[in-house]
């Protein structure tokens, strides 16, 4: 053990193998101490002194003076031979200290024990060891390779292990426990003091191996105010400060309010085990955080090299690293290991800093319960966070909160946040100007990604960060910004990738006088569970804000591609520039623009195969489109609300529809697109399918949902190509027609355009009509190309694409319409149903179709349904967009017949497009077949039954008269008798009828509070009886499919009634049949005692179910019958006086 201790300690012993460990001149050093040991006393009278420490115990040196003792340690001078103890040395040191840097050494000779050396501090009742003055070298590895102990548990309160009040020391291989305060005081007399200190390779609260917490009462090492010293070292040379009360390293320093200066600097703590056993694996925390720095500039934990971070674990309730103070400029915090052990021990804070520009670089920060890095920047300068590894579930990776009315630089580069509950949380001071340089960071794994909330001005610098994996938005925002402030917010080259909420969430607040600009230059946005980029911005008037996207890539995400939105206020000062993006495969489409001016660019995008729209134009915003690819979306363009947009020279193919508008705005041209093969309409103003074109062309809508023309021929001759039509529009109005070709129509028959051919000027006249001949010179069209036209007004309003025309034809539609009743016979009240069925059977699709039905006298409309098309029941219009060849469109129109006598109904096309080659539209010719009428005979309904049903009502007003009944059950009595006939009156024979017998039950079972006599009772039921077989008699003139539309009017009636009459009622007994249980549900009206019995139909009592006083209210019990026999059984529910039976079936599986 002793030559293991010896070879392994040696190159702490050798200076100069402290920074190289394989030290080559050992053997040299090891002859210069024997030389200097051997050399004779007078050669040595004026150089430094070595004393040897010879025995364990705690004396005193006698002789031992402040300055220019004897210069011999020995605690008995009357001896024979020198007794030196550890304490006697550092007193022989404090005299000779003026020789400059002595040296004390150990060599005790049969010390007790296998392990260290045991020098008990205080048992000899002196107390703590005195302060250590002056220079000295303190090699504590014993002669025979043990380490020495320093115990201080008998040197009493306040007692610290050693006491370093001068400069330059070198303490080494110490083992330094159970004193009542610090393990280890540096300092000066008075502070600062001169510092320098060199302290490697001891064990401040652990026992000697290292492993078991022996714990100072106060601080493992506390530099008081002094500045130099080198804490620790790498590989043997670290210390291990662990187990003790308070802080493991603590740096004190002065503040600006305290007298003195300020020398707690450029100090330097290196590899060390803070917290740790000697493995540096197992915690053994202090009690206190494992460094703190207060007011102590210029100071550095760990270091950039190799192996020169320290190691540190703790508790819950502390923190790795803390700087506080007025003084703390300067600081770096580098290459340690922040929580990182096997026993799980964890820190609540990784790195606590409140300061000037520091540095914290390199660190791998694990296993904390709270915040990682919790930074508040209080100094102006440049703050470095960069290369820390910041992992595990805690609650914040990287907190930053910044002073007001600071100039900072922030530059957060190359870390990686794993894992964390939020990976970084940011808040700016409202005034200042804070610059971010944050690149190459990577936030993956967590609960969210990062969270700024900006507020002062300067540029906010993004790139090369990676984004992955988080369940929450990666990057999340808010710009809320001071009046005049100015910020730029810009990333490049980001990677956003499989982010549960969403790549980037942005909310932007501008206040007067505030510039903001945004861009988001070549990232991607790929997988994410949301949106890919969401902006939204809120501008008070006078700022200006510019948003560029260019050259980035969303797709597969689960959201929107991009979403830019605002409130719409102020649309003149707040751009947007997309350009050159590929927007590909997300849910809810491509990207969205909502209240933007976006100027002419929304440019040279690639939209593609998006769920919802490729772009989707929304609010005021006035958007120009040019050069986009757009296909496979489920809408190609989408513009909504009042949003405007000029759109040109794009490709539009594949998509649901290809242009659609869905909202007010007005005046949007569509120039020069290529658009086809959309399963949909081209281009579809109301985005609801075709429009059909109205007459002079004053309705309103998108684009003022503008007429198209209507082309009637198409021939290529001589080279040349003539197309011929109408358009029917605004009077007196010059438009632009704009003519395509395609290779087949639109499914809808309605356009695309495939190719442009050329455009035409028309001039309509006062009835908004102009025919035109077009003639395209030098356009030859191939056989079977299908010709489509727009027709663009001078405000810009194009329509949508006319229905399409072959080359070559001529277009007729020949229309067919019958009509038909659903019989021929109703009484007054029926309802009558008309079936109108429309067929085109000419060879070309039938636009704008318009045919009248307006219902006669005598007839009160109620509703209809058309397939194809709407109804306008006060014009009488049914309007047809489109109606292709071959095709049949049904309207089916429902009134009541309220006059009895022979009632005639006319139906007639009145408006086409194209020409019919057997009829005239409108011209009111009954032979031709596109006008059909219909006839049907109304009676008016027999008068004995009404007058029945009125006499039963005045039997029960006259038993109200006479006291008999109350007038409540006179009204309920007259209520259900007035529902029976209504339902006759609407032809519900069999409810009227079922309503009655109702009525029947519940007067002959009215027994409880009622004054009825049976002569009353008997004439109310004979009487409703009557009208029962009445109305038996009667021909059914309502199917029973229909038959239980009234019902719902008398169940609430029926009820009251039952507890009104009977006291109480069955609600329900279900199910019934039932094999092996059935739930009884009943009202109770009042207070009553209630039995339920169950009778078989013998009258043999089987169960009694409930005997007790109940509360009013509705009641449920569930009978249960495993071993009940099949067969039909009797309820039996009384309520006080009233009695109730029901019958139930019991059935066996």
């Amino acid at each position: 053990m002793r030559q293991h201790l010896n070879e392994k300690y040696l190159s702490l012993r050798n200076p100069i193998c402290v920074t190289q460990q394989n030290c080559s001149y050992g053997a040299l050093i090891q002859i210069f101490l024997l030389f200097l040991l051997l050399m004779p006393v007078s050669m040595m009278a004026q150089s430094t002194k070595t004393f040897t420490v010879n025995m364990t115990g705690d004396e005193s040196d006698p002789n031992a003076n402040d300055i220019g003792d004897d210069g011999k340690c020995d605690v008995d001078p009357i001896t024979m031979g020198d007794q030196c103890t550890f304490r006697a040395a550092i007193q022989n040191q404090n005299g000779n200290r003026n020789l400059g840097q002595n040296r004390i050494t150990f060599a005790i000779p049969n010390a007790p024990g296998t392990g260290s050396i045991v020098i008990k501090i205080g048992s000899t009742g002196l107390g703590a060891l005195p302060p250590i003055l002056g220079s000295v070298a303190i090699d504590a590895v014993n002669n025979d390779g043990r380490r020495i102990e320093l115990d201080g548990s008998m040197a009493g309160g306040g007692a610290i292990g050693l006491r370093l009040l001068g400069g330059g020391c070198e303490i080494s291989f110490f083992v330094i426990n159970s004193f009542s305060s610090h393990g280890m005081f540096i300092s000066g007399t008075p502070p600062p003091g001169e510092g320098g200190h060199r302290i490697q390779n001891n064990y401040i609260g652990t026992d000697f191996t290292g492993t078991v917490a022996k714990g100072n009462g106060g601080d493992g090492i506390f530099i008081d105010n002094t500045p130099g010293s080198i804490i620790g070292g790498t590989g043997i040379a670290r210390n291990i400060i662990s187990g003790n009360e308070g802080r493991g390293i603590n740096i004190q320093g002065l503040d600006s309010s305290q007298f003195g200066t300020n020398g707690a600097s450029n100090n330097l703590a290196i590899g060390n085990l803070i917290g740790l056993d000697i493995s540096g694996e197992n915690a053994l925390p202090n009690k206190g955080d494992a460094v703190v720095l207060n007011n102590a500039p210029n100071n550095t934990i760990g270091g950039a090299a190799p192996n020169e971070g320290n190691k540190m674990a703790g508790t819950t309730s502390t923190n790795g690293v803390t700087v506080t103070g007025s003084f703390t400029e300067g600081i770096k915090i580098l290459g340690n290991f922040i929580g990182e052990n096997k026993t799980g021990a964890k820190f609540k804070v990784g790195i606590a800093a409140s300061a000037k520009p520091i540095t914290i670089e390199g660190n791998v920060i694990t296993d904390i319960v709270g915040v990682g890095i919790d930074l508040f920047v209080k100094g102006d300068g440049s703050y470095n966070i960069r290369k820390n590894s910041i992992n595990g579930n805690m609650t914040i990776g990287s907190k930053l909160r910044f002073g007001e009315g600071r100039n900072v630089q922030m530059m957060y580069q190359n870390n990686l946040h794993t894992g964390n509950g939020m990976a970084l949380d940011v808040v700016e001071s409202v005034s200042g100007k804070i610059d971010w340089i944050f690149a190459g960071d990577t936030l993956k794994l967590g609960q969210a990604g990062a969270n700024f909330i900006f507020h002062a001005a300067g540029n906010k610098d993004f790139s090369n960060g990676v984004y992955q994996g988080n369940a929450g938005v990666a990057f999340n925002y808010v710009a809320d910004l001071a009046p005049g402030v100015q910020m730029a917010l810009r990333a490049k080259a980001d990677a956003y990738t499989g982010n549960a909420g969403g790549a980037r969430t942005g909310k932007v607040v501008l206040k007067a006088g505030t510039e903001f600009s945004y861009a988001l230059l070549g990232s991607s946005a790929v997988n994410n569970g949301k949106d890919g980029d969401r902006l939204d911005l809120f501008a008070d008037a006078n700022v200006i804000a510019t948003l560029t996207a260019m050259e980035n890539r969303f797709a597969f995400n689960g959201g929107g591609g991009l979403r830019w939105i605002s409130d719409g206020k102020n649309l003149v000062t707040v751009r947007a520039f997309i350009e050159k993006d590929i927007f590909e495969k997300n849910v809810l489409g491509g990207l969205e623009v909502t209240s933007f001016l976006t100027e002419k660019s929304i440019l040279d995008n690639t939209v593609i195969d998006n769920g919802g729209p490729g772009i989707l134009i929304n609010g005021t915003t006035i958007a120009h489109l040019e050069g986009n690819t757009i296909s496979g979306n489920g809408i190609g363009i989408l513009v909504n609300d009042a949003a405007t947009a000029s759109i040109n020279n794009n490709t539009i193919t594949a998509n649901g529809k290809g242009i659609a508008f869905g909202g007010t705005g007005t005046g949007s041209p569509l120039i020069a697109n290529t658009i086809f093969k959309n399963t949909g309409l081209g281009i579809d103003l109301g985005n609801d399918g075709p429009t059909a074109n109205d007459a002079g062309d004053a309705d309103a809508g998108p684009n003022n949902l503008q007429n198209f023309p209507v082309l009637t021929a198409v021939s290529s001759n001589g080279g040349n190509t003539s197309i011929q039509g109408t358009l029917n529009s605004t009077p007196n109005t010059t438009f632009r027609l704009d003519f395509f070709s395609n290779d087949a129509c639109n499914p809808t028959g309605f356009g695309e355009g495939q190719a442009f051919l050329d455009s035409f000027k028309v001039t309509t006249d006062a009835s908004g009509n102009a025919a035109f001949n077009a003639i395209l010179t030098g356009i030859t069209l191939p056989a079977g190309a299908v010709v489509t036209s727009t027709a663009t007004d001078r405000n810009h309003n194009t329509s949508e694409f006319s229905a399409c025309l072959q080359n070559g034809n001529v277009e007729t539609a020949d229309l067919e319409l019958t009509k038909k009743a659903d019989k021929a016979q109703y009484t007054v009240g029926d309802p009558v149903i008309y079936t109108l069925l429309l067929t085109n059977k000419g060879t070309a699709n039938a636009p704008d179709v318009v045919v009248t039905d307006l219902l006669p006298a005598g007839i009160m409309f109620k509703q209809a349904t058309a397939t194809v098309g709407t109804y306008d029941n006060t014009t009488g219009k049914w309007q047809v967009a489109l109606l292709n060849s071959g095709q049949q469109a049904t309207l089916t129109i429902t009134g009541t017949a309220n006059v009895a006598g022979t009632i005639t109904n006319t139906a007639e096309v009145t408006a086409s497009k194209l020409p019919d080659p057997d009829s005239s539209p409108g011209n009111g010719i009954s032979t031709e077949d596109d006008q059909s009428s219909v006839s049907v005979q109304v009676i008016q309904q027999q008068p004995d039954v009404a007058q029945q049903y009125r006499a039963l009502m005045q039997q029960i007003t006259a038993l109200v008269n006479a006291g008999r009944l109350t007038p409540r059950e006179g009204r309920i009595l007259n209520g259900i008798v007035a529902i029976s006939l209504a339902l006759e009156n609407r032809g519900q024979i069999q409810p009227a009828i079922f309503v009655l017998r109702v009525f029947i039950v519940l007067v002959r079972n009215a027994t409880q509070r009622t004054r009825l006599t049976n002569v009353d009772r008997n004439a109310l039921i004979n009487a409703a009886q009557k009208i029962i077989n009445e109305l038996r008699a009667m021909p059914l003139r309502q199917s029973s499919a229909t038959s239980d539309s009234g019902i719902e009017e008398w169940k609430d009636l029926e009820s009251r009634a039952r507890k009104e009459l009977m006291g109480e009622a069955f609600i329900r007994t279900y199910p019934n049949p039932f094999n092996s249980y059935t739930v009884i549900t009943f009202d109770v009206a009042n207070e009553s005692r209630v039995q339920l019995n169950v009778y078989d139909v013998n009258g043999r009592m089987i169960a009694t179910l409930m005997d007790k006083v109940m509360q009013p209210g509705v009641q449920t019990i569930t009978w249960q019958t495993p071993d009940l026999p099949a067969g039909v059984y009797l309820l039996q529910l009384r309520a006080n006086d009233a009695v109730t039976t029901y019958k139930v079936l019991h059935v066996r599986e």
